[in-house]
């Protein structure tokens, strides 16, 4: 099937934030440099290319003269890039940048999706991030407007660009947390049952159960009655089924 991506997101796949400028000029500094010396740009770009860069070779390889195609025939086989030179030279050119556009896109929800996941690691409140604070600022905003599209992310205020996870991604992030309780201990005092090993960033000696279980359920979407007595079974069911296929 072939990737449909609204225009306005095409700047997502020019590169990315503090991208180095040899990198992104690299079809113009592959076009000027004499064929005998192309191995010195295998170097300067360390034996690699970015899914940006095939991105850029393959949309220059489609309108290049016979020595630019040359030239990058090189160097994708120099640096070890054989899938991706044998398809340029097949005419497939769309279909590399398609597949790299779609790896791209993939990435980035994964990483962003990590980076809120990471956050709550530390600090279960901590639900928002700011588009500029330190773990999203190398995400450009249109990025971000991508996956809030996607329901990967929401916007929480569009004037500071402050971001939380959609709660689909929140419950699912909240599934993971809540099966990590199965091996937690607790003890007994005083007829409560009191947290007695580390868990998230919840007080041992001082938390109890029903102190975590009201957490999750201000913040999971079905509430924790469905954690504590339908998740389980549903969970089961849905694996059953997936063997079964």
């Amino acid at each position: 099937m072939s990737l449909q991506i609204d225009k306005k997101y095409e700047s997502i796949f020019k590169g990315y934030k503090n991208e180095s400028p040899y990198r992104r000029n690299i079809v113009e500094n592959i076009n000027k440099t004499d064929y005998k010396n192309l191995k010195g740009i295998c170097g300067k770009i360390e034996y690699g290319l970015s899914k940006y860069d095939v991105i850029r070779i393959a949309e220059a390889y489609k309108t290049a003269d016979k020595a630019l195609k040359e030239k990058i025939e090189y160097i994708l086989t120099d640096i070890n890039f054989h899938y991706e030179c044998s398809e340029l030279m097949y005419g497939h050119a769309n279909k590399l940048i398609e597949e790299n556009k779609k790896e791209l896109l993939r990435l980035i929800e994964i990483e962003v999706v990590n980076i809120f996941e990471d956050s709550l690691n530390k600090n279960r409140q901590s639900f928002e991030l700011n588009a500029n604070s330190k773990s999203l600022k190398e995400y450009s905003l249109k990025e971000l407007e991508y996956l809030q599209d996607q329901g990967v992310i929401e916007e929480v205020n569009n004037k500071s660009h402050t971001y939380k996870l959609s709660q689909e991604y929140l419950d699912t992030y909240l599934e993971k947390k809540w099966k990590e309780l199965e091996d937690v201990g607790f003890k007994e005092v005083e007829s409560e049952q009191i947290l007695d090993e580390q868990y998230w960033d919840f007080e041992k000696e001082i938390t109890t159960n029903e102190d975590i279980w009201h957490y999750f359920d201000n913040n999971y979407s079905k509430g924790v009655h469905y954690l504590l007595y339908e998740y389980e079974i549903n969970n089961s069911s849905e694996e059953t089924e997936d063997e079964e296929r």
